[in-house]
C-alpha cells in the first residue's frame, strides 16, 4: 500500500514537472511572435524581453522571501501558477504598447521564478534520502523536457498568415495552469527551513578577488550570451524564413528531446577534473561556434530544426560543466556565492545584453550579421577558455593552495 501511495506521489510529481515547464515553453518560445503580430519592432522587443531579468531581481527576492518565511514551497508555486493564469488574460486582450509593456511585466514578475520554485519543490519532495533522490532525479529531469518539447505542439496553428489567434493560447494555458495546480495540491502543504544562509560579505569578497574564476566567468559570458540572443530571436528569424508555428514547435522539440540524455550521458562519464572538465567546456563552445556559423548559413525553417539538435549539447553541455568547475575554482565556503554569481552573470545579465544587443543587430543589420557577431564572440570566448585550459593544464590549480 505504502509502495502504490510512493508510485502515485512520484507520477504527480512528474506531471507537475510536464506541464509547469510545458508552461515556460509556450511563452519562452511565442511570446515574440506575440509583440511582433501587435506591430512591434524588432528592437522593442529586445527591449521589453532585456527587462524580464531585471524584473526577475524583485521577483526572486519576493517569491523567495514568501517560500521560505510565509508559504511552503507548494503554495508558492501554486500562486505562480494562479498570476499566471491571471495575467495571461491582461497581456494577450490588450493592443496599446503601453499596456503590452504593463502586462509582461505583471507576467515576468510570476513566470521568472516559476522553475527556479518548480525545481525547488522536486528537490524536497525526492530528497527525502540521498539514495531515492539519484535514482529519481533523472527521471523529473526527463518529465520536464518532455513537457517543454511537446506542449508547444499544441499552438501549432495559433498563429497563421501573421495573425495571432488568442482564444487558443488562453484556452491551453489555462488548461495546462489548471492541471499543474490540480497536480501541485496533490501534495502536502508544509514550510521547510531554508537550508541556503544568507552570503556574507567576506564570501562575494573572496570569490570577486579570484581572478582565475572572474576570468572564467566573464569568458563564459561570451558564450552565454550568444545563447540568450538565438532563444529570445530564434522564433523571429524563422518567422523570416517563412516559418509556420508548427516550425516553431519543431524547432523547440529538436532543440530539447535530447537534453536529458546529454545531461545524465556527462553526469556519469564526464569525471571531475578540473583540466579535463576546462577541455569539455572548450570543446562545447567551439561547437557553439560551428552551431551559430550554421545559422547564419541557414535558409529554410528545416534547417534550424535540424541545427537545433545541437542545443542539448551546446547549451546544456555548457551550463553542466560550467557547474562542476565553479565548484573546483572555488574552496567550499565560497561555492554558493560563485554559484550564484554564475546565475546572475549567465542567467541573468546575458539576457539583458542580449535583449538589447541582439534586437538593435537584428532590427538595423539583419539576422545574418546577428549570427555572424554570435559567431565572433562565441569564438573569442572559446579561444580564451582554451588558454585557460592550456595555462591549468600545464601549471594545476588547487583552490587550497589559491586561498593559503
Amino acid at each position: 500500500m505504502h509502495k502504490d501511495s510512493g508510485r502515485q506521489a512520484s507520477l504527480s510529481l512528474h506531471l507537475l514537472n510536464f506541464f509547469t515547464y510545458g508552461i515556460a515553453s509556450i511563452f519562452t518560445s511565442y511570446l515574440q511572435l506575440y509583440y511582433l503580430s501587435v506591430g512591434l519592432d524588432k528592437l522593442q522587443i529586445g527591449e521589453l524581453l532585456a527587462a524580464g531579468p531585471l524584473v526577475s531581481v524583485a521577483a526572486y527576492s519576493f517569491w523567495n522571501y514568501c517560500r521560505s518565511k510565509q508559504l511552503s514551497t507548494r503554495n508558492t508555486l501554486i500562486l505562480l501558477l494562479i498570476g499566471i493564469l491571471l495575467s495571461v488574460q491582461l497581456l494577450l486582450w490588450v493592443e496599446s504598447y503601453r499596456w503590452v509593456v504593463w502586462g509582461s511585466l505583471i507576467l515576468f514578475f510570476f513566470l521568472s521564478p516559476l522553475l527556479t520554485i518548480s525545481h525547488t519543490f522536486t528537490l524536497e519532495k525526492l530528497g527525502e534520502s540521498s539514495s531515492k533522490l539519484k535514482k529519481n532525479y533523472p527521471i523529473s529531469r526527463w518529465w520536464s523536457s518532455l513537457g517543454w518539447a511537446i506542449l508547444p505542439f499544441s499552438l501549432s496553428y495559433s498563429f497563421n498568415d501573421g495573425v495571432f489567434h488568442r482564444l487558443p493560447i488562453i484556452i491551453s494555458v489555462t488548461l495546462f495552469a489548471a492541471a499543474a495546480i490540480v497536480f501541485g495540491l496533490s501534495f502536502p502543504s508544509y514550510k521547510q527551513p531554508d537550508p541556503t544562509p544568507p552570503l556574507t560579505g567576506r564570501e562575494i569578497s573572496g570569490v570577486l578577488l579570484n581572478k582565475y574564476f572572474i576570468a572564467f566567468l566573464l569568458l563564459g559570458m561570451l558564450i552565454t550570451v550568444p545563447f540568450s540572443v538565438n532563444q529570445l530571436f530564434m522564433p523571429l528569424f524563422m518567422t523570416d524564413l517563412g516559418g509556420s508555428m508548427l516550425d516553431f514547435a519543431l524547432a523547440i522539440f529538436a532543440a530539447t528531446i535530447l537534453e536529458a540524455a546529454v545531461f545524465y550521458g556527462l553526469t556519469r562519464w564526464v569525471k571531475k577534473q578540473m583540466s579535463r572538465l576546462l577541455l569539455v567546456i572548450t570543446l562545447v563552445s567551439l561547437l557553439s561556434v560551428l552551431r551559430w556559423n550554421l545559422m547564419a548559413s541557414a535558409t529554410l525553417p528545416v534547417h534550424v530544426i535540424l541545427i537545433g539538435l545541437l542545443n542539448a549539447v551546446t547549451l546544456g553541455g555548457f551550463f553542466l560543466v560550467g557547474t562542476r568547475i565553479t565548484s573546483l575554482f572555488l574552496p567550499k565556503p565560497f561555492r554558493s556565492a560563485g554559484q550564484t554569481l554564475c546565475v546572475l552573470c549567465w542567467s541573468g545579465l546575458s539576457v539583458i545584453i542580449a535583449g538589447l544587443m541582439g534586437g538593435w543587430l537584428f532590427q538595423n543589420f539583419g539576422s545574418v550579421i546577428l549570427y555572424k557577431t554570435l559567431v565572433s564572440m562565441a569564438l573569442c570566448g572559446t579561444i580564451g577558455l582554451g588558454l585557460l585550459w592550456a595555462y591549468i593544464h600545464r601549471k594545476g590549480y588547487a583552490p587550497s593552495k589559491y586561498y593559503s
